[in-house]
C-alpha cells in the first residue's frame, strides 16, 4: 500500500502540466521540483519521506536546479532533527552547506546552521551550540555576507530568551535590527522586521513604554496577516495590563475573529485568562494557567494577577515558572531558580506578615484594654531572648561535640598507623638472624603503608584548616587527562586488597589536554579509589574517564564491587565527619574535601544513585562522580 501511494505520487509529479503548479511556486524553482518538494514536505515524519526525498533529489538533478537542491537538503536536515538523529543531521548539514556555496545561495547556508544550532540547544547541549553560532559569524565574514551577522543575533536572542536572561536576548535582537537597517543584503531586507520587534518586546517589562514603542515598530513592518495577528495579540495583552480595557476588547474582538488564532491554541486561552482577571474570577484563572506551556504567557498573568493584588493565583504562577525552568535542563536557567525562589519566597512571607500583623494588632488592643502592656512587652522581650539563649547554648554544645567527637576519631585513627609503624619498627631493628629477608620486606612494606596513611590523615587535616582560613589555592595549567588519571592510580595501587581487579579505561584520546589544577583533581581521584580499597574485598574497582559521557564536560568516575552504599546515606556520605563504618580507617574528611575542591575547579561531585545498593539495596558497589565543566576554566 505505501510503495503504491508512492509510485502513484511519482507518476501524478510527471503527469500533472507545469502550468498547473507554476502559480504556486513561491521559490522560483522548476516546477517539477517544487511539486516533488511539496509532496515531501507533506510526508515529514511519516515513512513515505525517504522514498519521496530521493525523488526530489532525482529530480533536481535532472533539471539541473541548483536552488530546489538547496530546500532539498535543508528538508533533509530538518526530518533529522525531527527525530533527533544527531548524526543524520551532520550529515545532512555538510550537503546543505555545499549544494547552498555552490549555488551561490549564501541564506540557504546561513539556515543549515541555523537548524543544527536549534537541533544542538533542543538536545541541551548549550555550549555547543553556542560554537556553532561563533562558526556561523566567522563564516559570515568570511563570505562578506550579512544574512549571517543577521540571523546568528536572531539565533542568540531566542537561546536567551530561552533560557529567560532578558537583557542578553534584548542586545541581540537590537543587534540584527541594526543590521537590517544597515546591510544592503536583499535576502536580509526580504525577512520579516516585524517577528523581531515582537520578539524584542517581550525582553521588557509588559507595561513598560519600552515595549509600547516596540509593537508600534512592528506595526510599521507588518507585511503579512500572520504579522497583524501577532501584533493585535501583543496589542491586546498590554492594552490589558496598563488598564486600557476599551482598547483591549476591541483588539481582543479583532483577534478572536481571525481564522489564524486557531480554536485551540494557547493565544486564545491567554485571552480567556485576561477576560477572567478583568472580572476578578480567578478560580476560572486558575483552571487555565493549570493547561498553559507558554513560560511568556504564564509571566504575562503572574504580572497581571500581581497588579491586580491577587496574591495566590500570583504565587501559583511563580510556582509554575520555577518548575518550567527546573525541568528545562539548561545549566545556565539554574541561576535564575534562586530569584524566583526569591521572590516566591518574598511574597509568601508578605501574605504571613500581613496576617501576623492583624493578629498582633488584635493582641495589642486587648492589652491596652487590660493596661498590660508594659509587662507583656516585658515577657515577650525576656522570652525571646531567653530563646535566644538556648539556641546559643544548643550550637555551642554540637559544635563543641563535633570538636570531641573529631579528636576522638583522630586519637584513635592516628594512634593504629602510629602503633604499626613502631612495632615493626622494632622488629626490623632485631640483630640479624632473627629476621628472614620476606620478613624484613613483608615489614618494611607494613612501616610504609602505615606511614601515607598518617600522612594522609594529617593532609586531610592541613586542607580541612587551609579551607576554614582562605588559604586553600588552585594552580592552573595545562593537564594531560589521561596522565593524571593513571598517577592517581599508581599512587593508589599498593592499597588495593589482594584479588581486586584494579582497571583504568577512558574514550579520552591520548594526547588530550585541558587547562585545570592537576593536583587538585588527583586529590579527588585518589580519596574515591582511597575509598574504593576500604570496602571492596572481590571483584573490581575501575577508573574511569569520558568525554562522551556528558558532552562539554570531562567526567571522572571510580566503580567498585564493595559494600556499596544505601540510598539513604547517599547524600550524607559527603558530610564532614562522617563514617559510615566506624570500623574502616579514615578521618571522615576526603569525600567533605572533595565537594570544595570540584567547587573551586567548577565541577560537581556525587554519588550515582543509578548504581549499586544506592540503586537496589540486594546489589553491591558504588560509583562516585566528578564531573568537571571544561567551559568554566
Amino acid at each position: 500500500m505505501k510503495v503504491s501511494r508512492i509510485l502513484i505520487s511519482i507518476l501524478l509529479l510527471l503527469l500533472i502540466p507545469l502550468g498547473m503548479r507554476a502559480h504556486d511556486n513561491i521559490y522560483g524553482i522548476d516546477d517539477g521540483c517544487y511539486a516533488a518538494y511539496q509532496e515531501a514536505v507533506m510526508s515529514k515524519g511519516s515513512p513515505e519521506f525517504s522514498q519521496l526525498l530521493s525523488v526530489l533529489y532525482s529530480m533536481c538533478d535532472k533539471a539541473g536546479d541548483k536552488k530546489a537542491l538547496c530546500l532539498a537538503t535543508l528538508l533533509e536536515m530538518s526530518e533529522a532533527s525531527l527525530e533527533g538523529n544527531g548524526e543524520a543531521l551532520d550529515v545532512a548539514f555538510e550537503k546543505a552547506k555545499e549544494a547552498a556555496l555552490d549555488g551561490g545561495y549564501n541564506q540557504y547556508y546561513f539556515h543549515a546552521y541555523g537548524i543544527r544550532v536549534t537541533f544542538t540547544f533542543n538536545q541541551r547541549q548549550i555550549v555547543k551550540a553556542l560554537r556553532i553560532i561563533d562558526e556561523m559569524r566567522n563564516e559570515s565574514e568570511r563570505l562578506h555576507d550579512d544574512y549571517g551577522y543577521w540571523d546568528a543575533a536572531r539565533i542568540l536572542g531566542k537561546i536567551n530568551m530561552a533560557m529567560q536572561r532578558k537583557e542578553s536576548a534584548r542586545g541581540n535582537y537590537l543587534q540584527a535590527i541594526d543590521i537590517y537597517k544597515k546591510t544592503t543584503s536583499a535576502a536580509v531586507k526580504r525577512q520579516p522586521l516585524a517577528s523581531t520587534y515582537l520578539s524584542l518586546a517581550n525582553t521588557y517589562p509588559f507595561d513598560s513604554e519600552d515595549q509600547y514603542e516596540c509593537l508600534q515598530n512592528a506595526l510599521q513592518y507588518s507585511k503579512s496577516p500572520s504579522d497583524t495577528l501577532d501584533y493585535n495579540m501583543y496589542m491586546a495583552r498590554y492594552c490589558a495590563i496598563t488598564g486600557d480595557y476599551k482598547n483591549y476588547a476591541r483588539l481582543r474582538d479583532i483577534c478572536m475573529l481571525d481564522d489564524n488564532l486557531g480554536a485551540v491554541h494557547e493565544r486564545v486561552d491567554l485571552l480567556k485568562c485576561i477576560d477572567l482577571a478583568l472580572e476578578n474570577d480567578w478560580d476560572g484563572v486558575s483552571n487555565i494557567v493549570g493547561r498553559m506551556a507558554s513560560y511568556t504567557n504564564i509571566e504575562y498573568v503572574q504580572t497581571l494577577a500581581e497588579k491586580k493584588g491577587a496574591i495566590g493565583i500570583s504565587n501559583l504562577c511563580l510556582k509554575k515558572m520555577v518548575t518550567f525552568l527546573e525541568t528545562s535542563g539548561a545549566d545556565e536557567s539554574q541561576y535564575l531558580l534562586s530569584e524566583y525562589y526569591a521572590q516566591l519566597g518574598t511574597d509568601l512571607l508578605n501574605q504571613e506578615l500581613v496576617r501576623k500583623t492583624k493578629s498582633l494588632n488584635t493582641l495589642l488592643l486587648i492589652i491596652i484594654a487590660l493596661v498590660f502592656t508594659t509587662v507583656t512587652a516585658f515577657a515577650v522581650g525576656l522570652y525571646s531572648y531567653f530563646k535566644s539563649l538556648v539556641r546559643e547554648k544548643n550550637l555551642a554544645e554540637e559544635a563543641n561535640q563535633i570538636k570531641v567527637t573529631f579528636v576522638q576519631n583522630m586519637s584513635h585513627e592516628i594512634r593504629t598507623p602510629l602503633n604499626a609503624i613502631v612495632g615493626f619498627s622494632q622488629l626490623l631493628g632485631l640483630p640479624d638472624g632473627f629476621l628472614t629477608e620476606q620478613e624484613k620486606s613483608q615489614y618494611a612494606s607494613y612501616v610504609r603503608n602505615n606511614s601515607d596513611l598518617l600522612t594522609m590523615l594529617i593532609d586531610d587535616i592541613l586542607d580541612i584548616s587551609d579551607l576554614e582560613h582562605g588559604n586553600y589555592r588552585v594552580v592552573l595549567d595545562e593537564c594531560k587527562c589521561n596522565e593524571l588519571c593513571r598517577n592517581a592510580m599508581s599512587t593508589v595501587e599498593y592499597r588495593v586488597p589482594g584479588g581486586v581487579e584494579y582497571n583504568f579505561t577512558t574514550d579520552v584520546p591520548e594526547d588530550y589536554t585541558f587547562t585545570s589544577d592537576a593536583k587538585r583533581i588527583q586529590q579527588v581521584l585518589i580519596n574515591y579509589l582511597t575509598n574504593s580499597c576500604k570496602h571492596t574485598e572481590t571483584g573490581s574497582i575501575t577508573l574511569n574517564c569520558s568525554l562522551q559521557e556528558n558532552p562539554g564536560s570531562l567526567t571522572f568516575s571510580v566503580a567498585d564491587t564493595g559494600t556499596g552504599i544505601s540510598a539513604e546515606n547517599a547524600e550524607k556520605v559527603f558530610n564532614r565527619f562522617t563514617k559510615l563504618d566506624e570500623f574502616k580507617q579514615g578521618s571522615g574528611l576526603g569525600l567533605n574535601i572533595c565537594i570544595t575542591v570540584a567547587d573551586k575547579l567548577g565541577g560537581k561531585v556525587f554519588l550515582d544513585k543509578n548504581y549499586g545498593r544506592c540503586a537496589n539495596e540486594e546489589a553491591k558497589g558504588a560509583r562516585f562522580v566528578f564531573i568537571l565543566y571544561l567551559n568554566q576554566q
